[in-house]
């Protein structure tokens, strides 16, 4: 498995599915406690209905799967948006993305705006907030308010997911985003929780199979 070295010296552990030089790329950015096999549904899906056209690129967040652990304190949303810049700057530095993130996934998708707007003025054809928030939580891990960071996806097709029994991260969260980005479409899924990709994997496949063929 390929891996990356961040800023401060760690390795994430990274895999790529797809051609080399597919001109659309999905980045998938997984929650937290977990790792890149999250997606793995939508990985497989992708591939079958796009075989040779789309690039798929999943990583363990720092201290996550097979990543190396951090120190105290390093595992914050602002370094792992900095460690999803490196991802793209390394296994995805030219053409289109779409990018998703499940929980503290789409948490960091956000962060990311903020730190590189003009990627999504430039490169972003797509975006999926799965399950998450743009502010609110009180865990350390999770402190963080990005509304006005979701000022970067005007333009961007976005696709907003919400289990109705999501407690974690619930409706009116992902109607909090879905209301920052004029181009985007909030789903409730009935009777769903928090990990939606796993408990509605064909649903969440079927929105990022939606957003890639939008990008063309």
């Amino acid at each position: 498995m390929p891996t990356l070295t961040t800023y401060d010296g760690l390795r994430l552990a990274v895999a790529c599915y797809g051609p080399a030089d597919a001109t659309l790329t999905v980045l998938l950015a997984h929650c937290w406690t977990c790792d890149q096999d999250l997606w793995r549904y939508q990985v497989r899906d992708l591939l079958a209905q796009e075989p040779g056209r789309v690039r798929i690129v999943t990583w363990d967040h720092r201290g996550h799967g097979l990543s190396d652990p951090t120190p105290r304190g390093t595992t914050t949303i602002e370094n792992l948006a900095r460690d999803m810049s490196d991802v793209v700057d390394t296994f995805a530095p030219d053409g289109r993305l779409v990018l998703a993130g499940h929980s503290i996934g789409g948490m960091t998708l956000m962060a990311l705006a903020r730190l590189r707007p003009e990627l999504y003025a430039s490169r972003v054809a797509g975006a999926l907030f799965c399950s998450t928030s743009s502010g609110g939580l009180d865990a350390d891990c999770m402190v963080h308010e990005r509304t006005d960071a979701l000022a970067a996806l005007a333009g961007v097709p976005t696709e907003v997911l919400v289990g109705t029994h999501d407690r974690l991260t619930p409706v009116r969260m992902a109607r909090r985003i879905a209301d920052a980005v004029p181009d985007s479409r909030l789903t409730l899924l009935p009777d769903a929780g928090h990990m939606l990709p796993l408990e509605r994997d064909d649903v969440v496949s079927a929105t990022l199979l939606r957003l890639v063929r939008q990008a063309g």
